[in-house]
């Protein structure tokens, strides 16, 4: 499913960041884990742009004993797998591809600073996305 959010020239890759650390939160809710679990791997403001390695460290620890992985393809994707039991491995149950991004113009704009501005495009899937419709 393709989704967007539009950004401002000047911060189009801190939307991008906190958009994935979004989508990787509701999948881990939706999976079941409970929100007051997750508290701690998130600042107390709740802003996602400023994720420490504490917050990190504690989320890895949490996804260990949840048996989830959550793998970051450096490039700006990401898969999240859990691991099933009556399987005995691990199915993948969410994925963000990298994002694209838009160059857009309003002429509207009488701000020259504004007029320019960005699409983000994400490209998600979920198992439960279907769910949600």
């Amino acid at each position: 499913m393709k989704i967007s959010r539009l950004a401002a020239r000047d911060n189009f890759r801190e939307v991008e960041e906190e958009w994935r650390w979004e989508f990787v939160f509701h999948v881990l809710t939706s999976i079941g884990i409970p929100e007051e679990e997750l508290e701690e791997c998130v600042p107390e403001d709740g802003n996602f742009l400023e994720i420490e390695p504490k917050h990190k460290i504690s989320l890895r620890k949490h996804m260990k004993k949840r048996n989830v992985t959550i793998v970051d393809d450096h490039d700006g994707g990401i898969k999240i797998y859990v691991y099933v039991d009556e399987l005995e491995e691990q199915i993948m149950v969410a994925e963000w591809k990298k994002c694209k991004f838009i160059y857009k113009k309003d002429i509207k704009e009488i701000d020259p600073n504004k007029r320019i501005y960005m699409e983000v495009q994400a490209d998600i899937w979920t198992s439960f996305e279907d769910e949600d419709d």
